[in-house]
């Protein structure tokens, strides 16, 4: 473990390099543009001598003190670094070498990076800005491709009207070729008047933009392959702030493995119109920086910190400082409950984690998605099921009513049974299960049955439509030639993992037309 004074001195050295970078020049930071050369190359080596003379007293001091570190909902940057505890970080000395050696990003020349014929991909920039600018960066991942999801589901929770003030950007931030060709061909294919409309733009930065990675610190206790992914992760976010600017007045972070509650718009807005004072961020998300919001008037400036700073510490803890030392601090109030937007991915951006698919928010959850078939009837009925585990709050009638049914443990012969208060005449019944995150917990080989129940008792059921490794069930248009009282689906077949154990099955909808 670090000696008190060492963790101490860890923390000066962010502090002294993060005010060297920015309070010393604040006229760079603000007003980047005025001078040809950069001021900050100018200090760099008293800087760094600084920080050597530094290192050498504190190598001859043996003065310890008693840290107490407290607990908070957003501890800040220097509480983080306290935290840590880990026998092989570097040495001051070794820090200061190593930053002796980094290329360091000036921003007087940021706006040189963004030149409308390179970086923008797919779309056009509107002429009016909208009210809310969405920001979503994109990075190939070895397992899982949760874009088109996330933006379906931003869409989706917009009306027509809603359209015209939101602009989603997605930031393919991966120089893969590849990737960038396939993420543009799919938006095109996926939302060709969404992007007609300026309601979507795709955006790619130069390679310029990102310096050399090697030898960068290996500060905080990161592996090299972490610090690099965070450093890069930082200069992302920083591209993305800058293009976003001057887009619209609100703008809001998100990941590429979220979905979105419907009407959000309207809960934004209700949200940011209840604040009674000045607020740095506000947060619509289950975690800090899913769904973290400024406004669009201070994303230059954090731009041109997140890109000064890139090697220091996580882009989260990047924005937290800046927060302290230029906004309003980072206030614990203004989260809004229950959150907006929910984190679906199970397979990071860094190659090798997979990490928890829900956002801890008490029950398990899954996100509130629009119905696909939005002209069926749905009498009304009781639907019941004889698969009686299934995850709190979601019941098979909700399946029926506007939510998802979460089965357990399911058996083959399993069957969801749907009784009418009155007869009806059939035209069409569908069942939707699975999704994209979890496409196993489906339906495979499955029976529909009709019962017109004569006596008032649903007892002698004729099959009318059977599917066969299908996770959507469609009878498509039926001509039964009775009114009926009864519908029941009967699995036939369980998908089952590689351990030979049931999976769970998801319904996300039942529909009914009726003639």
């Amino acid at each position: 473990m670090l000696s008190v004074n060492k963790e101490i001195w860890l923390w000066r050295f962010v502090g002294i390099f993060s005010l060297a970078l920015c309070t010393l020049n604040l006229s760079v930071l603000m007003h980047a543009g005025k001078s040809p050369t950069n001021p900050l190359e100018k200090n760099k080596e008293n800087f760094i001598q600084q920080a050597r003379r530094k290192a050498v007293r504190e190598d001859h001091s043996t003065t310890t003190k008693n840290v107490n570190t407290r607990q908070a909902q957003h501890p800040t940057a220097k509480e983080k670094v306290l935290s840590i505890k880990d026998e092989k970080k570097p040495g001051t000395k070794e820090i200061a070498e190593s930053v002796a050696k980094l290329p360091f990003l000036g921003v007087h020349n940021i706006k040189t990076f963004f030149k409308p014929d390179q970086v923008i991909l797919v779309g056009k920039k509107r002429s009016i800005g909208a009210y809310l600018v969405i920001g979503v960066p994109t990075v190939k991942r070895s397992k899982a491709y949760y874009l088109l999801e996330t933006i379906e589901s931003l869409i989706n929770g917009l009306s027509k009207s809603e359209q015209s003030e939101v602009v989603i950007v997605i930031f393919v931030a991966d120089f893969d070729s590849e990737f960038r060709i396939r993420v543009k061909t799919d938006v095109l294919n996926k939302f060709p008047s969404e992007v007609e409309s300026g309601l979507i733009q795709c955006i790619i930065a130069p390679q310029g933009y990102y310096p050399s990675m090697k030898k960068l610190p290996l500060l905080h206790g990161d592996s090299a392959q972490r610090v690099i992914w965070r450093s890069k992760q930082s200069l992302d976010y920083s591209f993305l702030y800058f293009h976003c600017a001057d887009l619209g007045q609100y703008f809001l972070q998100l990941e590429d493995d979220v979905l979105a509650e419907d009407r959000y718009l309207p809960k934004i807005k209700g949200f940011i119109n209840s604040r009674t004072s000045k607020w740095s961020t506000l947060e619509f998300g289950a975690r800090g920086f899913i769904g973290m919001m400024y406004e669009t008037k201070h994303l230059a400036s954090l731009a041109k910190y997140c890109r000064m700073n890139y090697f220091l510490m996580p882009v989260d803890w990047l924005f937290r400082v800046f927060n302290d030392m230029w906004l309003y601090g980072n206030e614990r109030g203004n989260v809004h409950k229950p959150p907006i937007f929910t984190h679906i991915g199970t397979y990071s951006s860094l190659d090798g984690q997979v990490r928890n698919i829900y956002d801890k928010m008490g029950n398990i959850a899954l996100p509130k998605t629009q119905r696909v078939h939005k002209d069926a009837n749905n009498p009304k009925a009781i639907v019941e099921s004889s698969i009686v585990q299934y995850v709190a709050n979601y019941s098979i009638e909700k399946a029926y009513t506007g939510g998802s049914f979460w089965g357990k443990t399911i058996i083959v012969g399993d069957y969801i049974r749907i009784a009418f208060g009155k007869t009806v005449k059939l035209q069409r019944f569908v069942v939707i299960s699975g999704s994209v995150t979890y496409p196993t917990d489906a339906l495979e080989n499955s029976e529909v049955f009709v019962c017109a129940a004569p006596s008032g008792v649903c007892d002698a059921y004729k099959s009318i439509f059977k599917a066969f490794d299908k996770a959507t069930v469609d009878t498509g248009n039926v001509s039964i030639g009775y009114p009926i009282k009864c519908i029941k689906l009967v699995i036939n077949t369980v998908r089952k993992d590689k351990h030979g154990v049931s999976k769970w099955l998801l319904i996300r909808e039942i529909d009914v037309w009726t003639k």
